[in-house]
């Protein structure tokens, strides 16, 4: 992950600007019952289940409203949902989902 000099930006190149980083992309599924609630540029993905939801790489703290916003979107039936995440990002932990 290099960081994008030649125009004088900061933010790692792969990751898009700060903007980018947090905006939120339009919830969706994506196939069965895995959906899509993450950023313009980084991914966060929601596995519904009968048994509760999980919330895989729920990416950075600043994310944690524009994700449960998405899952909001979404109106789904399971209200609790359980998080996933790498070691470089921050969990949001089980929570009831409004």
């Amino acid at each position: 992950m290099g960081v994008n000099l030649r125009r004088g930006r900061s933010w790692r190149a792969n990751m898009g600007t700060p903007e980018d980083q947090t905006a939120q992309f339009p919830p969706h599924k994506i196939i069965g019952n895995l959906y899509y609630v993450g950023t313009r540029t980084l991914s966060s993905f929601l596995i519904v289940t009968s048994q509760g939801n999980i919330l895989i790489n729920s990416t950075y703290e600043r994310n944690v409203q524009t994700i449960e916003k998405s899952v909001e979107q979404l109106d789904l039936s399971s209200r609790t949902s359980r998080s996933c995440s790498g070691p470089t990002h921050t969990a949001i932990t089980r929570k009831e989902m409004p």
